[in-house]
């Protein structure tokens, strides 16, 4: 049975804005070339750095999302046992076999 693709949708989704969280909060503490401050400097403070977050986090939910799908983000399916196997081999090779004349 595989799993519901909207849990897994959801499920990184909130991976993707936990890594943007992680990143606009490095880029406000670290401040490169004074980007923290230009941010929170800004007349319209919340908005920028909320955009920032909103598609950011877009962004990496959706690269974990397309990792999932590409992985399987499952079980590998059971392998058969070995009689089984043996036995399907064998028909197989009955199947080949032309029928003999005499």
């Amino acid at each position: 049975m595989s799993p519901n693709p909207l849990w897994i949708l959801a499920r990184n989704l909130l991976a993707g804005f936990g890594i943007a969280t992680a990143a606009v909060t490095a880029l406000w503490i670290a401040d490169p070339g004074g980007l923290g401050g230009l941010l929170l400097r800004d007349a319209s403070h919340p908005v920028p750095l909320a955009l920032l977050w909103l598609f950011l986090g877009l962004t990496c939910g959706a690269v974990q999302f397309g990792i999932a799908l590409q992985s399987g983000s499952g079980p590998p399916p059971p392998q058969p046992r070995l009689r089984t196997r043996v036995d399907q081999m064998c028909h197989a090779y009955v199947a080949m076999k032309p029928p003999t004349t005499r």
